[in-house]
């Protein structure tokens, strides 16, 4: 992202009375040195189709998601090559592009593109 190669959003279903905590977190990470931009479920929408929504309408390639619920929606509505991070409870479900972090994520991205 530093080298300007990939273009990378912030996407989040989180909806708006989590706005606050939301950009309290934006501060945090300090998303204008990394990211191009940050979307917000603002009007409520159910998260997977809010995602489904951004997706299609960024154009994007590849979408990392967090959430084992929502990988089926994205992968049967959008042309994107859906990436997993997974977590403890979930880490057993079986997922060809499973990852333990975002950072193991983006390597494999680097390797194999």
């Amino acid at each position: 992202m530093k080298a300007k190669k990939i273009e990378a959003y912030i996407v989040t279903g989180r909806y708006s009375f989590l706005k606050k905590d939301f950009d309290n977190w934006i501060k945090i990470i300090n998303k204008d040195k990394i990211f191009k931009d940050i979307y917000q479920n603002t009007k409520d929408l159910q998260p997977n189709e809010f995602k489904i929504k951004m997706i299609k309408k960024l154009n994007l390639d590849v979408y990392v998601e967090d959430n084992y619920d929502i990988i089926e929606r994205l992968n049967n509505h959008t042309k994107a090559k859906i990436y997993w991070i997974t977590n403890f409870l979930d880490k057993n479900i079986p997922y060809k592009f499973k990852f333990s972090s975002l950072k193991e994520t983006v390597e494999f991205l680097r390797k194999h593109g």
